[in-house]
């Protein structure tokens, strides 16, 4: 994928060139590709890497954890 291909597909998942992104995995290792991938495709901001990603975030169960179908609406943005 070049550049262009890159933020297209980010794009199409809701993240603009412009937006403040962090991104998160099962255990924060391979976030680090998505934060790559966005500076060379010219993100103009540092993406960020919430360190605890998934893995940390469930041991507090007073976290909210979104299920379902609503999970992955860009539409519900009470669930991001």
């Amino acid at each position: 994928m070049d550049a262009d291909d890159v933020s297209a597909a980010y794009d199409a998942h809701g993240v603009r060139t412009g937006d403040d992104a962090i991104v998160y995995c099962g255990s924060g290792l391979t976030a680090t590709h998505d934060l790559l991938a966005m500076r060379l495709a010219g993100f103009p901001r540092d993406g960020r890497l919430y360190g605890g990603s998934w893995s940390g975030w469930i041991e507090d169960p007073t976290r909210p954890v979104a299920t379902g179908s609503s999970a992955w609406s860009a539409d519900a943005p009470g669930d991001r």
